[in-house]
């Protein structure tokens, strides 16, 4: 327990934002409502998608989660509405249900970056640290402008470091800390 407050404390470039989520698809006016119950008697999954993103934006993730899943659930091809769900789970602190769905946006586009850099957030917060460390490279290798304004290089080798001083075990510590201090933000 006290390994996962610390992680939660130190882990400062994982905050989540509605940034995180996508809006990309076709653009209509969004509900207005803020009753769920009233979004959700909506058949429309755009509608759906764009009255979630808002209420991300308000930070009503549980809210947003059921948007989501009902845009998801109506478009299961939709890598933006899986995102978008996994941006509500990871808001929530629900991060193996955000893997699940960032795995489904992913196989969908393996270069969409929005969902390969929640994996690597995601993956931080699960532990997996070289899987997190391994989305950060694809994001880097994609995008290097939006990684950079994603991730603050200095402060994830400083938190990493606190972490590697808590758990002098993890050998994936040291491997992701010599990297990220021998590599530049450019393609591997």
């Amino acid at each position: 327990m006290q390994k996962y407050i610390v992680l939660l404390c130190v882990i400062s470039f994982s905050v989540v934002s509605a940034a995180a989520a996508d809006t990309a698809a076709p653009k209509i006016s969004p509900v207005h409502s803020g009753d769920v119950s009233t979004v959700s008697s909506h058949r429309d999954h755009v509608k759906l998608n764009a009255a979630g993103y808002r209420l991300l934006g308000e930070k009503r993730y549980h809210e947003a989660e059921i948007l989501f899943l009902r845009a998801a659930q109506q478009q299961p091809g939709s890598k933006y509405y899986h995102n978008n769900l996994a941006v509500a789970y990871m808001n929530q602190g629900k991060y193996h249900k955000a893997y699940s769905r960032l795995e489904i946006a992913i196989a969908l586009d393996v270069g969409y970056i929005r969902a390969l850099s929640n994996m690597a957030v995601t993956c931080f917060h699960l532990f997996k640290f070289r899987e997190a460390y391994s989305y950060y490279r694809q994001v880097i290798s994609l995008d290097t402008g939006y990684a950079r304004n994603r991730f603050d290089r200095n402060r994830v080798i400083e938190k990493i470091e606190s972490l590697k001083r808590e758990n002098p075990r993890n050998k994936d510590l040291y491997y992701i800390l010599r990297h990220l201090r021998t590599q530049q933000d450019v393609s591997p």
